[in-house]
Parts: structure tokens; sequence; C-alpha cells
């Protein structure tokens, strides 16, 4: 009859505790589950599951072992809190079922961390993520563009997700060891609530997305001293209004 075990860490000599997917299937009342999948048959099996994504607050992938495109249900990313994926060679992600309608279920708070992925070239699925709060995206050799404007321009070819805005509700944005970023976004972004970008070692990066009205608050800028005056702006405005900080 256990409904919960709240207390794990208060049992010292435990040494294996082991649930595989279809045992956790099993579970008809379980309502939040916070999951890490390291291998392929152990992920595809997760995301196949739609129940999953009605209780799931943290994803992480961990596994070097998926070197295909990665097919996530819009689902399951507008429901977690929580997605970090590091130590992969997962190339692409790719969000199925992305329509209009369906990118309104996005939860009010969802802090994404990507780290370490060799493959990944853009992130561009982070448009159906209108309420992403914090993003941090750190050693990830291979990405060129956050958000790519030529496959922004495929989804909106193939999908219905209306006028979004991305990043209108982001607060943190770090981004480190990101040799080959050219850039985050395409042109000035409107930032409601952004706090603080923290940016180190990204020497491709010379712009932001950014004008003299991007925010409604200051903004911290924390980054190397070199890159700063090399730092492209979209105006002297602009310049005087975020340099200062």
């Amino acid at each position: 009859m256990l409904k919960s075990i709240y207390e794990i860490y208060d049992l010292p000599d435990l040494q294996v505790l082991r649930l595989l997917v279809k045992q956790i299937q099993a579970m008809e009342h379980l309502y939040l589950l916070t999951i890490t999948l390291r291998n392929s048959t152990g992920l595809e099996c997760f995301l196949r599951d739609k129940r999953f994504s009605s209780y799931n607050e943290g994803l992480t992938l961990g596994s070097n072992t998926i070197s295909y495109p990665l097919r996530v249900p819009l689902a399951t990313i507008s429901s977690i809190r929580f997605l970090e994926i590091q130590d992969s060679d997962i190339p692409k992600i790719e969000i199925e079922g992305a329509r209009s309608n369906e990118s309104e279920i996005v939860g009010p708070w969802f802090p994404m961390r990507v780290d370490h992925c060799t493959g990944l070239k853009e992130l561009t699925w982070l448009i159906f993520a209108p309420h992403l709060a914090t993003l941090y995206l750190v050693l990830l050799p291979d990405i060129e563009h956050i958000i790519s404007k030529d496959e922004e321009a495929v989804l909106r070819r193939t999908c219905e997700f209306g006028d979004v805005t991305p990043f209108h509700e982001l607060e943190f944005l770090t981004l480190r060891n990101l040799g080959n970023l050219k850039s985050i976004y395409w042109d000035p972004l409107l930032f409601g609530k952004l706090k603080e970008i923290n940016i180190k070692s990204c020497p491709g990066l010379t712009k932001l997305p950014l004008n003299s009205t991007s925010a409604n608050q200051n903004v911290v800028i924390k980054a190397e001293e070199e890159w700063l005056k090399g730092l492209l702006w979209d105006d002297d405005a602009t310049k005087e209004r975020f340099l200062q900080s």
C-alpha cells in the first residue's frame, strides 16, 4: 500500500534501487516522476508513453549512445520544468506535435540546461518553450545558432505556432564555451523579464539580439572585457543602454 517515499537518503546502507521503465509504467497512481535515462531503449520507451508527460517534472538525457535526431513530443517539452542534456552525441532535437493550440500549455517556469552535446548545430525548437525562464548552454562545440533563421522559416511553413516571441519570459541566459556560436537570434528581441546575460568563451558571437527598447529593466551583462570591446551594437542608444551594465 506504499504511496510515497520521501526520506530515501535515510537508508545509508542502500546500494541499488533500480526500476525499469515498464515497471514505472505499471504504477497507475504515480503523479510526479524525475527520471534519468542513459540509453536509447529506455528513452524511446519513455517518450512513447504519453502518460509520462502529465507528471514528469524533470528529464535528464545523459546518454552518449544516441547519434540520430531525437524526436520529443511537444507535450513532454511543455510539461517538464527542468531539462538537462549532457555528454550526448544527439545531432538534432525535433519537437513532434508542434501546433499553436498545443504550445499554449507550456508551464510558467521552464528552466532548461543543454550541456556538452557534440553535433547539435541549432536549438530552434526553443520557440516551442515561450515561457522559458533560465537557459544554460555550455560546451556545445558545433552549435552555430541558438535559433536558426532558416530552421525557423521551415517550422513556420510546417507548423502552426502563431506569433511566438522567443525568450519573452527569459530571465537568465548563460552561454559558455560555444566556440562556433554565431548568433542567438538575428533580430532584436523584446525581453520582458531579462535580468542577466553571462557569456564566456564565445568568440564567434559578435552581436546580441538587443536594441534600446529590448528590456523593461536593467540587465546585467557578465562577459570578458576583450569580448565586450569587440561587441557590435544595434546603434549608439543600445550601446549606451546596455554597455554600462
